[in-house]
């Protein structure tokens, strides 16, 4: 609950010919729209101040271990590369879609697969950082719910 004095004046979107616009100003189109602006800004905050918070962790952790960076992210995120049965399975999966032989696409899918194997690591490492109380990402000074992974 906010007080007298902690409460903030509602923020002045615009002033047009000396007329201040707030957001209860907006017609219900534009509000919409505006709304969707804020949430997507809100969003990429989070995700910013979320990888901000991973390379602080991996950098104390490199340090209180005496590793070095890519030795303690191995450590942190557990990641393993993916094997050659797991790249061979994707193509063979996808491969009416790719078009292309094998050979010619394999160090691309190989890439592809372990991009995703980290990024789906660093959401679970965020994921159990925010669990046990040890992160909370606030930009804005509230993000409960705000999906971390790009694209949500």
């Amino acid at each position: 609950m906010q007080t007298a004095e902690s409460a903030q004046p509602p923020e002045i979107l615009m002033t047009f010919r000396g007329r201040d616009y707030y957001v209860e100003d907006l017609p219900a189109d534009y509000l919409e729209r505006y709304e969707k602006i804020e949430l997507t800004a809100l969003k990429e905050k989070a995700r910013l101040l979320a990888s901000f918070a991973l390379e602080k962790q991996l950098v104390a952790y490199a340090v209180e271990h005496d590793l070095t960076l890519t030795e303690a992210g191995e450590q942190l995120f557990g990641l393993d590369r993916v094997s050659e049965d797991e790249v061979s399975a994707y193509y063979d999966d996808n491969e009416e879609f790719i078009g292309k032989p094998y050979y010619e696409v394999r160090v691309e899918i190989e890439r592809v697969l372990n991009k995703a194997m980290a990024r789906k690591a660093r959401l679970n490492y965020l994921q159990a950082l925010m669990e046990a109380g040890d992160l909370a990402v606030l930009p804005e000074g509230n993000t409960t719910n705000v999906d971390l992974e790009k694209g949500s």
